[in-house]
């Protein structure tokens, strides 16, 4: 048998057999923690090896924990609502710790779950982390979060941590659902908790920061130890499984940056609002109107005369459809990176972020200790994602201004008072009316219609001799106006598209580069962030798929976490007992910090384990 050692790998031949046979029993209940300390493994002398179905027999130990690890000073191993729960088979049955744990139906007195108390959990929490730094939910549909061991006499363990199905193992109905359906496990109020272990503002960390959280997705972990199996094997790995699941990563950035993008916009659409509207008053523009009138009608007003010519002009913009952009979530297309206008909360999907360049299943499927590491080639990812979403949006708020100015209301009257002169006497006839009602993009097209009306001075057909003379002088004049509509509407609509684009094109022309100026701050900034927070150096340790001792044939797999080198190992001279072996779906720390952050999160671990016959 090939026994594992932290130092050196050791091969002892054994003529036992045993399949692999490491089966999870679970929990549906709602999980908590146990401590995992060193002093809870025991060594023993071991006697000769049987490894038959009748004859296998041998001591274990499992252990199944929901959450741990120390935060800002609290151990949350030392608390017993977070206690999670232990089997032990020392060869006179299996013991749980807690006593109170739940015995597993059907699994022969082997296996144990420890329930939690949720409302108890938070009231704890809120007691001993007076800033709430920690809020678990843990509430979810797709199942319920459950610490589960199991110890049996045949030096077989077996524990799992998290969401977990029934039967003990990783409920992955709940790690595959659309990632908007995928339950939750904890909020981590990042901002508050790196001021607090760090003594920094966050604005002094990164400029522009304002807060920072990280939402833990629903996690699990599970593992197996067949002592005997992998004594025949020759190896301890192969009778050694280690698991685990990670529903998703997301961090949300505080910034006032945000609100440089709908102020921006907000702005401009004020400035287009009041400078459009304003031309209504703009005299020079209402004379330019009324002499392009009457210079398309000149020849036609020669046959009767011409009053004082009134205009009246509205322009009524709506940029309703533009505003409601303003309160949109963004986002790329594939789902990295979510910006809340509303709120100016920008959220990055690290699971996706970080999926898309390890080619792997959001966060699962990694390597033993996976650091999550934010380095340029991840950063470029991010850059295109959150420069795809930006870039993506401003091209919708300026399409949106086009079309919304397209539909800018126009509305013009200008009435022309006519008089004519029979017999040496002037006779007021009433007035010319030129209308235009249209939307500013059929101004621009030519499509728009000009049309006229006459306010008939009243009696006027009925004057004594001359009223049939001046109803006909009306009519001609009438006759020959609609000759000229055609220009008539395109001297309108010179003058007025001359106007309009006066007040639009200086606003709308530069919004495009003001807007590339506002959105490149926010780029720079969740470049920043996550190159602080998990660069190299950062200040934030996530290790994925933590194990102590990985086996050397994965690939990929990192260095154990440092708190966990002291775990014990094999005991020399004695081939048939193993080593203890965990696996922790996520380890969160804070490095460099004054005060101690060291989190845990669904930790599962077994052994040692002896065969003693």
């Amino acid at each position: 048998m090939r026994i594992v050692k932290r130092s050196s790998r050791k091969v002892v031949a054994t003529t036992a057999s045993v399949a692999l046979a490491a089966v999870l029993a679970g929990t549906s209940l709602t999980a908590s923690s146990a401590s995992l300390t060193d002093t809870e493994y025991d060594t023993s002398v071991v006697g000769a090896l049987g490894c038959t179905a009748d004859e296998q027999r041998g001591t274990s130990t499992a252990i199944g924990k929901l959450l741990g690890g120390t935060l800002l000073g609290l151990d949350l191993d030392t608390l017993a609502e977070v206690k999670g729960v232990r089997a032990t088979d020392d060869g006179e049955g299996t013991v749980p710790d807690p006593a109170s744990a739940v015995l597993v139906p059907g699994s022969d007195g082997d296996a144990y779950q420890n329930p939690l108390d949720v409302e108890l959990l938070f009231d704890v929490l809120e007691l001993d982390l007076t800033a709430a730094l920690l809020k678990l939910p843990l509430q979810t549909d797709l199942g319920a979060y459950g610490q589960y061991a199991r110890a049996s006499a045949d030096a077989s363990s077996a524990a799992a941590a998290g969401l977990v199905d029934q039967g003990g193992s990783i409920n992955l109905a709940a790690f595959s659902a659309p990632p908007e359906e995928r339950p939750g496990f904890a909020r981590l109020e990042l901002g508050g908790l790196l001021e607090a272990a760090l003594g920094e503002s966050l604005s002094s960390l990164v400029s522009g920061l304002a807060d920072l959280r990280l939402d833990i997705g629903a996690v699990a972990s599970a593992a197996s130890l067949d002592a005997c199996g992998a004594a025949w094997q020759g190896d301890v790995y192969d009778g050694l499984e280690r698991d685990y699941a990670i529903a998703g990563l997301d961090l949300d950035v505080d910034s006032p940056l945000v609100g440089g993008l709908t102020s921006t916009v907000d702005t401009a659409l004020g400035g287009l609002e009041a400078g459009l509207t304003a031309l209504a008053g703009d005299q020079g523009l209402l004379d330019n109107l009324t002499g392009g009138v009457v210079g398309v009608l000149g020849g036609v007003l020669t046959m009767v005369g011409l009053g004082t010519p009134t205009a009246t002009l509205s322009v009524t913009p709506d940029f309703s459809a533009v505003r409601n952009l303003l309160t949109d979530t963004i986002s790329d297309d594939g789902g990295v990176v979510e910006i809340d206008l509303a709120t100016g909360v920008i959220g990055v999907d690290l699971a996706a972020l970080l999926g898309s360049v390890y080619g792997t299943d959001g966060l699962n499927g990694l390597p033993p200790n996976t650091e999550l590491l934010i380095n340029d080639t991840v950063l470029n990812a991010l850059v295109a994602a959150v420069g795809s979403a930006l870039d993506d949006w401003v091209a919708h708020v300026l399409t949106a201004i086009d079309e919304a100015l397209d539909l800018v209301r126009v509305k013009l009257d200008i009435r022309l008072p006519l008089a004519g002169d029979e017999g040496g006497t002037s006779y007021g006839l009433g007035t010319l009316v030129v209308h235009l009602d249209a939307s500013l993009g059929s101004i621009r097209a030519g499509t728009a219609s000009v049309t006229t009306s006459f306010e008939r001075a009243v009696g006027l057909c009925s004057i004594v001799l001359v009223g049939l003379i001046l109803c006909g002088l009306v009519d001609t004049v009438l006759l020959l106006v609609n000759g000229v509509l055609a220009i008539l509407g395109d001297t309108l609509r010179g003058v007025l598209v001359l106007a309009l684009d006066g007040v639009i094109n200086p606003i709308v022309g530069s919004l495009g580069a003001t807007l590339a100026g506002v959105t490149a701050p926010i780029v720079t900034l969740l470049g920043a962030t996550l190159g602080v927070l998990f660069g190299s150096d950062g200040l934030v340790g996530l290790l994925v798929n933590a194990q102590n001792d990985p086996d050397p044939a994965a690939v990929g797999a990192g260095p154990e976490p440092d708190p966990w080198a002291g775990l014990p190992g094999p005991v020399a001279g004695h081939p048939f007992q193993t080593g203890r072996y965990d696996v922790a779906a996520l380890r969160l720390s804070v490095i460099g910090g004054i005060q101690a952050v060291e989190v845990e999160l669904a930790r599962s671990a077994v052994g040692s384990n002896v065969v003693t016959g």
